[in-house]
């Protein structure tokens, strides 16, 4: 959705990928289940297979560390994005739309953050629920056009700043956020 920025969906899905390529190095072993239980039969560590008893915990870590890597991979594409939700301007473009669920759960968060945690719970899987919950945000913020801006650009009329000295840079700054706006 070009209003909240670029897509971040194919660094996810890169994220995402690699885990499950690194999966041979999760649980490394060529064995079926199937394989495994007819080798037990016959002896208690059937060979080729790394998982124990003994070292189960540590294999159940692993598993965990790879899904955090993959949430903490989601969560960090949705948070900047999504906390823009939070604003007091989108808010009051989502705000016709408050009937659907999934814009009347982002409505009713209370921190910046929660947004997202909104969004994550409503997507879901794989497959998006109706109504495609992108179609729905693009429908109430086609208006919107966000211009990020690199605040190191700024540079104040002063270098040294003495108290007598903020309502010129707050001058300067605020001539600097007008001309960024007017060049849209």
């Amino acid at each position: 959705m070009p209003q909240l920025g670029a897509d971040l969906r194919p660094a996810v899905d890169g994220v995402q990928r690699r885990t499950l390529d690194q999966a041979k190095s999760l649980l490394p072993t060529s064995k079926s289940r199937a394989d495994v239980e007819r080798r037990l039969q016959e002896w208690p560590q059937p060979p080729g297979c790394p998982l124990t008893l003994d070292n189960g915990e540590f294999w159940v870590q692993k598993a965990d560390a790879a899904l955090a890597a993959c949430r903490r991979a989601l969560d960090g594409a949705l948070i900047d994005p999504v906390t823009l939700l939070h604003s007091d301007a989108l808010r009051q473009r989502l705000a016709p739309g408050q009937h659907e669920p999934v814009i009347g759960g982002i409505l009713a968060t209370a921190g910046p953050r929660d947004p997202a945690d909104c969004l994550t719970k409503q997507s879901g899987g794989k497959s998006a629920p109706e109504p495609d919950l992108v179609a729905l945000l693009v429908r109430y913020l086609k208006k919107l056009s966000v211009r990020k801006l690199c605040l190191t650009v700024f540079t104040p009329g002063k270098r040294t700043i003495e108290l007598g000295d903020v309502e010129q840079i707050t001058t300067d700054f605020r001539s600097y956020l007008l001309d960024a706006r007017r060049g849209e």
